[in-house]
């Protein structure tokens, strides 16, 4: 398979890498009362990446992690056999339930713009591939030890927190890591490229 960089070369053309966007200062989300994880997916020319913005009352800025979409073999594995926006969606709602797990203390809202995701790991709907993936993120759903409140959001529609999640899901398409590792988290400047 041709990477992105690849097909763009072939036409002559140059990619634009996606570029980490900043924190979303809280001025530009509408009020929080719980913490809220807005996760999101992206896949283009055979990468794939998650990202999440993770908004918290009191808090001047959104928390954001994002990366790419680990395949078999690679030590943050979680159990994605293909690189698509579906394993992206999963991988995000994985990282937002342990993100959940280790830092909330009683309820969290989880905002997510597709479907699928939400839907087979809450068994409206039955996957039919990375069925290794869905299993893990219905462990962690099962695991998270706090209320989840899933609440959905229409993709594209300006929404600031689902705008920022798919700009972080982007850059974590183009292979970048922004402060997590497999199931660890850092905050941005403990880890390289964060």
């Amino acid at each position: 398979r041709r990477t992105q960089q690849q097909h763009l070369a072939a036409d002559g053309r140059q990619a634009s890498a996606p570029k980490l966007p900043p924190p979303l200062p809280a001025a530009n989300w509408p009020p929080v009362l719980r913490t809220t994880i807005s996760f999101d997916g992206s896949a283009s020319c055979g990468t794939a990446g998650w990202g999440m913005a993770i908004a918290i009352p009191g808090n001047a800025t959104t928390i954001d992690f994002c990366g790419p979409v680990a395949r078999s073999g690679a030590h943050d594995w979680i159990g994605a056999s293909t690189l698509t926006n579906n394993t992206g969606e999963l991988s995000g709602l994985y990282s937002a339930l342990r993100w959940a797990a280790t830092f909330v203390a009683d309820e969290v809202v989880i905002q997510y713009d597709s479907n699928y995701a939400v839907g087979v790991v809450q068994r409206f709907l039955k996957p039919t591939c990375n069925i290794s993936l869905v299993l893990t993120v219905r462990s962690a759903l099962t695991a998270v030890g706090i209320s989840v409140v899933f609440e959905k959001i229409a993709a594209h529609t300006g929404d600031p927190l689902n705008e920022h999640a798919d700009a972080l899901a982007k850059f974590g398409a183009a292979g970048n890591h922004r402060g997590a590792f497999g199931s660890c988290f850092f905050l941005p400047g403990e880890v390289p490229n964060a």
